[in-house]
This record gives structure tokens, C-alpha cells and sequence, in this order.
């Protein structure tokens, strides 16, 4: 859970060049494909809902949103203040509502961090899932490819804000840690602070275990050069 960084959020994916268009269009053409009548989506783990802002503006779908971090949901209801917004884990989510689509981007799914808590997640995200619809679900790195050790470096340049993210990784008993240390610079000062960031590391079996728990069919695809490259699980409800 990002506990100070929300308000940078979009300024650095940004410059990191997350293309959030190219995603959307790529995710509108998928939920079209399996379920061309869909008009209704439920984003989980939406993050500051810019994903939910195009999907609405520009595919004409009605989005609404959950996430666990009260920080994030209150930037989601500004950005899109004709939508629904829960702050809910989606582990134990019950917001009252079904939906054609339910989506889960950005690895989101992660955050979970155990198997067991990976599984009910899938068992809350598909109990929002109307009967003939699907659920799609952006994965974190798989375990044969987080790397101990890495270290990476982000900075960014706009706004009036200057701002740089070292990060370093770290995996122990199926979880990778990302420890971030942040100098961001203003016009009112330089602040430092860091940040753990916690996510679990499912294999395709691991996964594909965990939508057959929660009695959906599902299936694994590449995506290669789409989304983050890290493949997409699309599922329906099993027949009665």
C-alpha cells in the first residue's frame, strides 16, 4: 500500500511513460471480445481511477471503481465524480453490486501477498461478476522472474515538481519486497521519506488454481507488448 506517494502517483507513471490510452484501448477491445454486450465495469485495486476516467470518456462504459487506500479512492472521486468509488480490500470487498466486466490492472493483485489471500480475492472480485459476465485480471511478476537485488531508479520533471524513486528488491518466502526511498523537491521544500511495498509471487498454476476455487473458468494469455507485459487472466462463472 503506498502510504505517502499518492499524491506523485500520476506524475511519475507518467513520466515513466505508462500509457494509460493504449491500455484502455487495449482493455475496452478485450472486454468487447468476450462479452461484446458489456456496458458496466467494476475496476479493483482502480488507484487514482485514470484507467476508469478513459474507459468512460472515450469507450462510453460505465465505470466505477474499489480500492483499499482511502488516499487513492478520494483522487478517484475528483477525477471521475460521476462514478461510484468504494474504499474496499478486495480480499473481503462486499459492495452490494454486480457487474458485466471486473477488472483488476496493474497488478494489483499482488498486494495480496499470500496464496490463500490470493484466492479469496478471486472468490470477492467474482462474486461481483454478473452471471454471463467476465472477470480480467492484470497479474504481478510470476516467481521465476522477480529478480533479488534489482535496482532501478525513477525520476520525474513537471508541475513544478522534481522528484526521484530508488528502488531496490528483495524476495523472501514468495514475496517480493520493493524498498523505495523518494526525494521529491517543491517550490516549498525537499521532503524524503520511504516506502515498502509488499506483493506476492503466484506461478500461471497458482493462479489458475485460484479461479477454479472460486468456480470460474480461466484462461492465461502472453499479451506480449500490451498492458505490463505481464499477461492477463480472463474468466467466466462455471455452468450451473
Amino acid at each position: 500500500m503506498h502510504r505517502n506517494s499518492q499524491k506523485y502517483y500520476d506524475l511519475l507513471y507518467k513520466a515513466q511513460g505508462k500509457d494509460y490510452q493504449a491500455e484502455c484501448t487495449d482493455l475496452a477491445a478485450l472486454i468487447k471480445e468476450h462479452h461484446a454486450a458489456a456496458t458496466t465495469v467494476l475496476d479493483v485495486g482502480c488507484g487514482t481511477a485514470t484507467h476508469a476516467r478513459i474507459l468512460r470518456d472515450d469507450f462510453n462504459l460505465e465505470v466505477d471503481g474499489s480500492d483499499i487506500d482511502p488516499d487513492m479512492i478520494a483522487i478517484a472521486r475528483q477525477k471521475v465524480p460521476e462514478g461510484t468509488f468504494d474504499v474496499a480490500d478486495m480480499v473481503t470487498m462486499d459492495i452490494g453490486r454486480q457487474y458485466d466486466a471486473v477488472v483488476s490492472m496493474f497488478s494489483a493483485i499482488g498486494y495480496v501477498k499470500t496464496k490463500e489471500r490470493m484466492f479469496d480475492a478471486i472468490k470477492s472480485m467474482a462474486k461481483h461478476v454478473k452471471e454471463d459476465g467476465i472477470l480480467i485480471v492484470e497479474p504481478w511478476l510470476k516467481p521465476d522472474v522477480f529478480t533479488h537485488g534489482g535496482l532501478y531508479m525513477d525520476t520525474a520533471n513537471e508541475d513544478g515538481i522534481k522528484l526521484c524513486r530508488i528502488s531496490r528488491n528483495e524476495v523472501e518466502n514468495g514475496i517480493s519486497r520493493l524498498n523505495f526511498h523518494w526525494t521529491v523537491g517543491t517550490t516549498v521544500g525537499i521532503e524524503t521519506f520511504e516506502e515498502v511495498l509488499e506483493l506476492g509471487l503466484f506461478s500461471i498454476e497458482d493462479m489458475l488454481e485460484g479461479f477454479n476455487a472460486a468456480n470460474m473458468q480461466a484462461e492465461h494469455f502472453e499479451m506480449e507488448n500490451r498492458f505490463s507485459n505481464r499477461g492477463m487472466y480472463i474468466a467466466r462463472h462455471k455452468p450451473a
